[in-house]
């Protein structure tokens, strides 16, 4: 009882390192993880690199969504027919004036794509400067826009959508592929709710080797 009583605060003390141990290390893992993805090239960016050496400027791109897709430019006549929609928001008017001028001179200097965004519906058109000029989710819309590439990533949730992205590996073979995963296909993520390409659960984490979405471009034309 003596020897029990005289280490009992060092083992407590032990007990303590020990549990702290365990709780810290997978946090510490998951941190370095996470850190080392960020040094990776994002998806995005190797898929607009990609477009920007084999795609023409000017060619009609169609994009599922503006954050998850490669952030290309539009052309200058695309940022001019934005500023009739303005007059519809008159919420920070110059604002997005001054924002558009911007997007127009940089235009000018760079490589420039007719980008158009795929939406589900027409009801909302127009409702975002940034979300323009939309197309609808159909093979005969796209077409008719004189689109020539699809993109797609895997971070829709949307049903119809998801339709339709099959619709499209069904019907056409991927032009160029950018995936953030070791040693898988196209397929959704594993993290419902990573909004920034950078997830929080461990088995989405875990199975990466870069940040970004799963991107895939088809040729349709």
């Amino acid at each position: 009882e003596y020897l029990y009583g005289r280490f009992k605060p060092r083992i407590f003390k032990t007990s303590i390192v020990l549990f702290s141990i365990i709780i810290l290390v997978p946090a510490i893992i998951k941190s370095v993880k996470a850190d080392w993805l960020f040094t990776r090239t994002d998806t995005r960016i190797e898929a607009v690199e990609w477009i920007k050496n084999n795609i023409k400027p000017k060619t009609a791109i169609a994009l599922d969504h503006l954050f998850f897709s490669p952030p290309l430019k539009q052309t200058a006549e695309q940022i001019k027919e934005k500023e009739a929609i303005i007059a519809k928001q008159p919420e920070l008017k110059d604002l997005k004036a001054r924002k558009l001028g911007l997007q127009l001179k940089s235009a000018m200097n760079e490589e420039t794509y007719a980008v158009y965004y795929i939406i589900e519906g027409v009801e909302d058109v127009g409702q975002f400067l940034t979300f323009w000029p939309v197309v609808d989710n159909d093979m005969e819309s796209l077409k008719g826009k004189g689109v020539e590439y699809v993109v797609i990533n895997n971070m829709t949730v949307s049903e119809k959508m998801l339709a339709f992205h099959k619709k499209m590996a069904d019907s056409y073979n991927p032009a160029a592929q950018f995936s953030p995963y070791k040693n898988t296909g196209f397929r959704r993520s594993y993290d419902e709710i990573e909004f920034t390409c950078m997830p929080i659960r461990d088995k989405e984490l875990f199975s990466r080797q870069r940040p970004g979405p799963y991107i895939v471009i088809y040729r349709i034309r």
